[in-house]
Parts: structure tokens; sequence; C-alpha cells
């Protein structure tokens, strides 16, 4: 049997791009990014070899004041919760240049101010475990900034990097 056309359903109706949008180093209990550029109709960001002080849970928010008010809806594996506004990854252990810890936030229509925003998480949270994510980020604004940190105070970031991509 001869094809002599691709069938529709299989031709992308067109290809996505992705912009770097932003790198930053983690450092100190917390990092900050702020003025996420809303030229975009999705981001992706990649999280890789977030060095820690001590083993610790990495929480993830995409406003500073995500503790009230927000639903965070999320399922997944069982080291993944989502409460008071917070993607969390849990078993975060104390993390060397050996161990390779990574993660990948996929976050849909992140400039809504109407629409729920649609996120997903997986990676390697240590040298055992691994976290996959599904869930949806229920405010009526635009996601403007990330919050990465430690959810025990305590634990420090000494190194990682945070890579922000615009995806069209």
């Amino acid at each position: 049997m001869t094809i002599k056309q691709i069938p529709q359903a299989i031709v992308p109706a067109s290809v996505s791009s992705m912009t770097l949008l932003s790198t930053t180093t983690l450092s100190g209990l917390s990092t900050t990014i702020t003025n996420i550029s809303q030229a975009y109709t999705n981001l992706r960001i990649l999280i890789t070899n977030p060095f820690v002080s001590a083993a610790t849970t990495l929480q993830i928010s995409f406003d500073i004041d995500d503790t009230t008010g927000v639903q965070l809806r999320q399922g997944g594996g069982t080291a993944a919760i989502a409460s008071a506004g917070l993607i969390t990854a849990a078993n975060q252990t104390t993390v060397s240049t050996a161990t390779r810890v990574a993660y990948v936030l996929d976050v849909y229509d992140y400039t809504s101010i109407t629409n729920a925003k649609v996120y997903t998480l997986f990676g390697k949270t240590s040298a055992s475990n691994a976290i996959f994510a599904v869930g949806t980020y229920e405010r009526t604004s635009a996601v403007t900034q990330l919050v990465l940190a430690n959810n025990n105070g305590t634990s420090t970031f000494s190194g990682g990097t945070v890579r922000i991509y615009g995806v069209n």
C-alpha cells in the first residue's frame, strides 16, 4: 500500500516555540522570580540541582500571597500534595552534584484572568524518588512571579538553577 497523503490528524496545525525568559540561581531560604513576561501562552519551568542544606520538601508557589484564598488542586503520586496555594515535591533530600535532582513544571494559559491554570509537574526528587502531579491553580489573575522555598524554614538553597521559558 502506498500512502499518497499524510492524514491531517497527524500534521500539527503549528509548531510551538520556546523562548528563554530568565535564568536564576537558587540561594537562601527562598528565591523569588518576579516580572514574568505576559507575552506567551504557556510557561515551562526547569529546576535543576536545587542544592539544599538539609532534607526538606520543595515548595513552589506562583504568587507571594498564595497562602490565603487560593485553590490549588493537585493529584498525582504520593509525594505530591497541594495546599494553601503551594505545589510541593516531598522527599527532597540533601542534594549533591551526584544526585542530579530536576523538575519540569508546565503552566498552561498562565496569563488568563478568568480561567484556572492547569499545570503538570514531574521530576526526580532524590536518588530514589520521583514525582508526577497534575493540578489547577484557580486564581483570577495572571501568573507574574514564582517563589521557591523549603518547607522546614531552615534549609537553605546553596545552588541550583531555575530556567523559565515562554511557550507559544
